[in-house]
């Protein structure tokens, strides 16, 4: 049983070449797998990465050579050329899959000191993927609501108006601010009020159609990106919004029976390339929408305001 115990930590075999357990220690942090070998080719040490990612059992490979790794039918058509290079000889990156999963493998000469023989280094390619992949959502996502945060919300929104101007289709923003909403914070505590504003985000996720973007741009400010809808259109789509979020009764500023509001600007139209101050089509539309937010509070709040981007601007630009 110690035994085992022993083959499962990539354990070295008894005598000839060894990895520093400092360094497999770092390429295992890296998320890279690896064999070392003998420079005569007999498999001396393999980590606990490869011995999970290609079933490799120590007990059954250590002393091996390389040339029967790569004759196993998973490897030979990919991994063996590598495999068969001299000693002494680096080579790779190579290419293959492996159970359903793929991987790049690179052959590294001998070498002196941390790495006393040559090591056959392994990249899982499908979990560096995934990894990828979580870590470009979390890059482009608000961590309290889950919505898009502002970077992604603005990437989408010049590709959008991009498309709009090739295209000749509509696009409106609709700018929401939770209503006194600091009022909330102090009354029931920013754990309760970060209850709310994700209550909030899931509610505009639910209620918008799946072309369309709703974004978290920071504190209690968030953001829906119409796509293919005229300012009217969306006008609506924002009171009805309104609507819903009053309906929830979230718990508001003024206690109990005092739900949380939103007030919401709306924009849409046209907008220039380029308007008198410079500014490009979607500052105008994200600044006529803050513009139509402002009115919507200074007339009371709990309502939606818009404002129109005539169609002019945009010929007399060019």
């Amino acid at each position: 049983m110690p035994r085992k115990r022993e083959a499962s930590q990539g354990r070295n075999e008894d005598s000839g070449p060894r990895l520093d357990p400092g360094l497999g220690r770092f390429l295992e942090g890296l998320g890279v797998g690896g064999l070392l070998a003998r420079p005569e080719g007999a498999i001396c040490w393999i980590s606990p990465s490869l011995q999970q990612w290609w079933d490799l059992d120590p007990e059954a490979w250590l002393g091996r050579s390389l040339e029967d790794l790569g004759a196993r039918a998973d490897l030979d058509c990919w991994l063996g050329p590598l495999l068969e290079v001299g000693p002494g000889l680096g080579a790779g990156p190579v290419y293959g899959g492996v159970a359903g999963r793929w991987f790049r493998a690179v052959r590294s000469p001998s070498g002196p000191g941390a790495m006393d023989g040559e090591l056959l280094g392994v990249v899982d390619l499908t979990l560096e993927k995934r990894r990828l992949g979580k870590l470009e959502r979390a890059a482009r996502r608000d961590d309290l609501t889950g919505l898009p945060n502002r970077r992604c919300f603005m990437e989408r929104l010049e590709a959008v108006i991009s498309a709009s101007r090739r295209h000749g289709f509509p696009v409106s923003l609709a700018f929401l601010d939770l209503d006194d909403f600091k009022q909330v914070n102090d009354r029931l505590g920013h754990v309760s009020g970060d209850a709310v504003l994700r209550a909030v985000g899931e509610l505009l996720a639910e209620n918008v159609r799946r072309e369309d973007l709703p974004a978290r741009l920071g504190g209690e400010e968030m953001v829906v990106l119409f796509t293919h809808m005229a300012p009217g259109d969306a006008l609506r789509n924002a009171e009805r919004l309104r609507r819903r979020i009053e309906r929830e009764g979230l718990p508001g500023p003024g206690g109990p029976g005092s739900p949380v509001t939103v007030s919401i600007g709306v924009a849409g139209g046209a907008p220039a390339r380029k308007d008198p101050s410079g500014q490009g089509p979607a500052q105008q539309l994200m600044e006529a929408a803050d513009r139509a937010l402002y009115a919507a509070k200074g007339a009371g709040k709990n309502r939606v305001q818009l404002a129109r981007l005539p169609a002019e601007e945009r010929e007399a630009a060019d």
